[in-house]
């Protein structure tokens, strides 16, 4: 049963450096299969402001040990910048 755009998982091989082979060998699979760059987007923004949310929350809600609450901070400082890249 299909219940995603296929997007919805191949977003996290984006950005692999085997990107280009690993969808060549996915349509050697799917003939036919045409990537819907959109969607692609969608479901990248969509996964970086799922990880910003889990950072937040966590830095805000669980009691967690200094060391541990800078480390959540660093994580979140690196995926905010990271939304330069994006365009909403």
């Amino acid at each position: 049963m299909k219940l995603a755009p296929a997007e919805a998982d191949l977003f996290m091989f984006a950005h692999k450096e085997y990107w280009d082979f690993f969808l060549q060998r996915y349509r050697k699979i799917r003939p036919g299969y045409a990537l819907d760059s959109e969607w692609l987007s969608f479901y990248k923004k969509r996964r970086k402001l799922e990880d910003i949310w889990a950072f937040l929350e966590s830095i805000l809600y669980d009691s967690l040990p200094e060391e541990q609450r800078l480390s959540e901070m660093a994580y979140l400082t690196n995926e905010c910048k990271d939304l330069d890249g994006f365009c909403f």
